[in-house]
């Protein structure tokens, strides 16, 4: 059913709108469950237009970018010249930066790629 999680943390807007940015939180499901939310998809994929297309910096925190939902999003709501950061763990930093980029070649400007992990990335990043 789609009411399965209704609290309004997970189907209010209001949520959505901090001053200085908002994370964009995937469950590392292998299947996502989307449509669990009632309305979720249709709220989250307005937002991320919304906050993509203001964004010159996109940084990607340990995830693998195997969603349709994130290419959607590429194709639809990131300008050119976006630089793009990549924090995972060794060779796969790369290799996340190689898929995002093969969805739409030369949309974005290459950022840092943080191959030591979320710890050393959170440690070293004002630095």
């Amino acid at each position: 059913s789609s009411q399965i999680i209704s609290h309004s943390i997970f189907t209010d807007t209001i949520y959505l709108h901090p001053q200085y940015g908002y994370p964009l939180v995937l469950l590392p499901l292998t299947n996502k469950m989307y449509d669990w939310v009632s309305e979720f998809i249709e709220k989250i994929t307005n937002e991320c237009h919304n906050l993509l297309l203001k964004a010159s910096d996109i940084y990607v925190i340990g995830y693998c970018a195997n969603d349709q939902f994130i290419k959607d999003l590429i194709n639809s709501s990131v300008n050119k010249n976006t630089t793009l950061h990549i924090v995972n763990m060794g060779s796969e930093t790369q290799k996340i930066y190689n898929k995002l980029d093969s969805i739409n070649p030369g949309l974005f400007k290459k950022g840092i790629l943080y191959d030591k992990g979320f710890e050393h990335f959170i440690n070293n990043f004002t630095k």
